[in-house]
C-alpha cells in the first residue's frame, strides 16, 4: 500500500545524472495505486542547482518529498520510513547490505528498477514510460 523511493537512485541512467524526469514519471503513474514518499540525499539541492521548496514544487501534491540534512545519506531514513509496515516497499538499486538487520531489508521488502533509452522501468510494479 506504500512506496518509498530511494530519491537519488533513480536520478541516473547508468552513470549519466538525468535530473527527476524519471522520478516525475514513475511517482505519476504510482500515486494512483499507492502512497508515495520520495527520499533524496542532500546532494540533491547541489546536483539541481535547487532548494528544497524548488524540488519538492516539481512533484504532484500527492507524492511526499524529503531531503534530508545536509551532509545525510538517505539510506537509513528510508528503511525507517519503510519499516514496521509490511505492505510498505521500497524502491531502489541499493542492496542495503550494512542494514541487514533492519526488518525491511530482512524481508527482501526491495524493488528495484531500470533506467534505459529515456525510460523507467519497474517490472514488478509494471511501470514502463518515457521519461524525456
Amino acid at each position: 500500500s506504500k512506496i518509498v523511493i530511494d530519491g537519488n537512485n533513480m536520478c541516473y541512467e547508468g552513470n549519466e545524472f538525468v535530473g527527476l524526469h524519471p522520478l516525475i514519471k514513475s511517482t505519476s503513474k504510482l500515486q494512483n495505486l499507492y502512497q508515495v514518499t520520495v527520499v533524496f540525499d542532500s546532494a540533491i539541492r547541489s546536483q539541481m542547482k535547487a532548494n528544497d521548496k524548488t524540488i519538492k514544487a516539481k512533484f504532484n501534491k500527492n507524492i511526499k518529498v524529503h531531503i534530508v540534512a545536509t551532509k545525510q545519506l538517505a539510506d537509513e531514513t528510508v528503511i525507517d520510513i519503510a519499516s514496521g509496515d509490511e505492505f510498505c516497499y521500497i524502491i531502489s538499486n541499493d542492496r542495503f547490505g550494512e542494514y541487514k538487520e533492519k526488518e525491511v531489508v530482512r524481508n527482501n521488502r526491495l524493488i528495484r528498477h531500470e533506467i534505459v533509452d529515456g525510460k523507467v522501468i519497474i517490472h514488478d510494479l509494471n511501470v514502463n514510460e518515457k521519461y524525456g
